[in-house]
């Protein structure tokens, strides 16, 4: 029997579906060369076929990390795994400092033809763009598999670089779940700016508004708010806050204050990382978003 951890939320899942609303009937963009999120590294990945044919008609490429699993187009599978490889890497070297390591057990990756196929496969709802799963064996090790769609345009720079973050990351804080408003903000940030901005108009509204949550309570919470419109919020707040504190003293500070926090609480983490208690935070994270209130 195996520990699920960081399984798939469909509260999240449809977090990212609102997101990613009125753009189903674009074709696939183009991966970029690098993504301003984590700074993809310029690296080819080798992508090489498994001649061995799959149940249900699944054909295969490999890369060092990643098994990608497809049904129609074999290019955009090859073009799928090497984003999966330079997305993991960057994750690595941003967040946490790390270059070279290698997975014991590859991730899955499987690309499924449309949003009714992936829906129909997994039990997620269809207008979920996609979702990644960890968990860990009784042995330790660790299982990552991600499921997304074809037909969502986004795939390639925005969706597939979020779950390989959630991907990345797993496993470096011990077989236990991130916190979700850190998970979320780390794999929003890896998307393009413009996605990242979306999220940012939302806070300005939200905060007018004065539906943004307490971050005492945001970094409190095990799992995703339940209604819509607090999912956006959340995801607003949660790309906000994370942003603003790896900007302060760089992304591996703000990993530590994350691991720390899950050991000892966050208001000790914050004091030990930051020099702040949470009031402080709230305070300057208030500051820097909008202009109000005054830091000493």
């Amino acid at each position: 029997m195996s520990l699920r951890a960081c399984a798939v939320s469909m509260v999240a899942c449809l977090a990212l579906a609102f997101a990613c609303l009125g753009e189903s009937t674009r074709p696939v963009e183009k991966a970029p060369s690098s993504a301003a999120g984590v700074g993809v590294p310029e690296a080819n990945p080798v992508v090489r076929d498994v001649e061995d044919q799959h149940a249900d008609g699944w054909s295969e490429v490999q890369t060092a990390n990643f098994r990608v699993f497809y049904r129609q187009d074999r290019e955009l599978a090859a073009q799928a795994a090497r984003v999966a490889e330079q997305t993991r890497l960057a994750v690595l070297r941003k967040w946490l400092g790390e270059d070279r390591e290698e997975w014991t057990a590859r991730c899955e990756l499987y690309l499924h033809e449309t949003a009714q196929a992936y829906s129909r496969r997994t039990g997620v709802p269809a207008c979920s763009p996609g979702h990644s799963s960890i968990s860990w064996t009784e042995s330790g090790s660790i299982r990552r598999r991600i499921d997304l769609h074809c037909d969502n345009p986004s795939l390639l720079t925005a969706i597939l670089p979020h779950e390989c973050t959630h991907a990345a990351l797993a496993g470096k804080f011990g077989q236990r779940r991130i916190p979700p408003w850190a998970d979320e903000g780390m794999a929003v940030l890896t998307e393009p700016d413009a996605k990242v901005e979306r999220h940012l108009r939302n806070l300005a509204r939200f905060h007018e508004d004065n539906k943004l949550f307490p971050i005492c309570d945001l970094m409190a919470w095990g799992n995703y708010p339940s209604t819509p419109d607090q999912i956006t919020a959340f995801y607003a707040e949660c790309v906000s806050l994370v942003r603003f504190l790896s900007s302060v003293r760089g992304p591996q500070v703000f990993t530590r204050f994350v691991r720390e926090s899950m050991d000892a609480g966050c208001e000790h983490a914050l004091v030990r990382n930051y020099g702040w208690d949470i009031a402080e935070l709230e305070l300057r994270w208030q500051r820097h978003e909008f202009g109000e209130g005054k830091a000493e």
